[in-house]
């Protein structure tokens, strides 16, 4: 964290620091997959709450077009599975940038989390992480993001 002991105490008293750890904890596993209904492809297929494997699994379990149909389901719904673990990953990346008081980056993976997700058409789940990391560095009395240390991050991202 800083050694700036004014800022310390301003994140303490603003509570922005369990904001930011309310944010990420808000995100954390909300966003998994395709959580919106759709109408995917020549048999509008919904796909809410559908995993790719199991499209796979439904693909295998068919012939023809309605194979086809569902192989195809299965491809778009690993690359929104895997938009929603990079997007948890950034917002993870955030909150251990946020513990070492680098908020400037943490205002970056956060931003990332929150612009990968954007190009799904689902209820945002990172924007209070966001919200939150601008507060802290707004605080900052360098609005730089401050300094990181040279120790190694933690593990647990919310500890």
């Amino acid at each position: 964290m800083l050694n700036d002991s004014r800022f310390t105490a301003r994140l303490e008293s603003s509570n922005v620091i369990d904001e930011i750890r309310q944010g990420y904890l808000a995100g954390q596993n909300r966003w998994v997959g395709c959580d919106w209904a759709t109408d995917f492809g020549p048999r509008h297929l919904n796909l809410s709450g559908i995993r790719a494997r199991q499209a796979g699994l439904l693909g295998c379990a068919l012939a023809g077009a309605e194979a086809q149909a569902w192989f195809e389901a299965k491809y778009w719904l690993e690359s929104v599975e895997r938009d929603a673990a990079d997007a948890a990953l950034a917002a993870s990346e955030a909150l251990i940038l946020v513990s070492h008081g680098d908020f400037l980056r943490a205002e970056e993976s956060a931003g990332r989390a929150c612009a990968i997700e954007s190009k799904h058409p689902h209820r945002p789940v990172w924007a209070d992480l966001l919200k939150a990391v601008q507060s802290a560095r707004h605080l900052s009395p360098r609005r730089l993001g401050g300094e990181s240390t040279n120790a190694v991050p933690s593990t647990d991202p919310i500890g």
